[in-house]
């Protein structure tokens, strides 16, 4: 199952459990869709409010032209950490995308930053090395 499947999945089939993070660093929701948050270590502090990044991944998948996408925090001076999202697909505008988003979900969750690339490094298990992305992307950032 990928990705984009999984997070298309009905809520009788999500994960409801309200337990505080384990071991795994699992935090789950109990809302109206009881969907997955996402890790503890992965959420994003903006301005003084939590910002979990599977749930912009989930939206921005809901956007047609979006074949992969992934949401990380990076430092920022004014509020603390500033979302970037990485995507892969047809859709390259990403003024495009953010106004897309907002209509999807809250305006401060839309990422202040949305990149296109041509694919995301994942590690030999299949998942998304994040901290690849956020170090390559700061390094970008720095040079420009």
């Amino acid at each position: 199952m990928t990705r984009k499947e999984s997070a298309s999945l009905p809520a009788s089939q999500m994960c409801t459990s309200s337990s505080s993070p384990g071991k795994t660093g699992a935090v789950n929701r109990q809302d109206i869709d009881a969907s997955r948050a996402g890790r503890a270590r992965d959420m994003v502090v903006s301005g003084g409010v939590n910002i979990y990044p599977a749930e912009v991944e989930k939206a921005l998948f809901s956007l047609p032209g979006i074949e992969d996408c992934a949401a990380f925090g990076i430092p920022d001076p004014e509020f603390g950490e500033a979302l970037v999202a990485v995507v892969v697909g047809d859709r390259l505008d990403g003024e495009a995308l953010r106004g897309e988003l907002r209509k999807a979900i809250a305006s401060y969750k839309v990422p202040r930053h949305i990149v296109s690339v041509a694919r995301l490094e994942r590690d030999p298990s299949g998942k998304i090395r994040k901290h690849v992305l956020r170090e390559n992307y700061l390094v970008q950032a720095q040079e420009s």
